[in-house]
């Protein structure tokens, strides 16, 4: 089981900069956590690997900028649930 948490921030450190409609370029990046957890059973030779990754699917903006003239925001990978099966021979 794992969490992250990232406080509140900003996109850049760059606050002259203005885009378009006049406004920083330093936008502000809200906090977010992520949970993520896994659970495997093994028996003799086979494993079975069960996991999820951002569990409560919250949408967290990783990055915001203003490079080519349209601000552009990266966002996390939405939840992800897996099995993983493995054999040892």
């Amino acid at each position: 089981m794992g969490a992250t948490h990232q406080a509140l921030s900003y996109a850049s450190t760059d606050r002259l900069t203005l885009d378009l409609q006049g406004n920083s370029i330093a936008y502000n990046q809200a906090g977010f956590s992520t949970y993520d957890a896994s659970l495997g059973v093994a028996k003799d030779a086979w494993l079975a690997t069960f996991y999820g990754q951002n569990l409560t699917n919250t949408v967290a903006d990783l990055l915001t900028n203003y490079g080519q003239f349209v601000k552009a925001e990266t966002i996390n990978r939405p939840r992800t649930l897996g099995v993983n099966f493995a054999y040892k021979f």
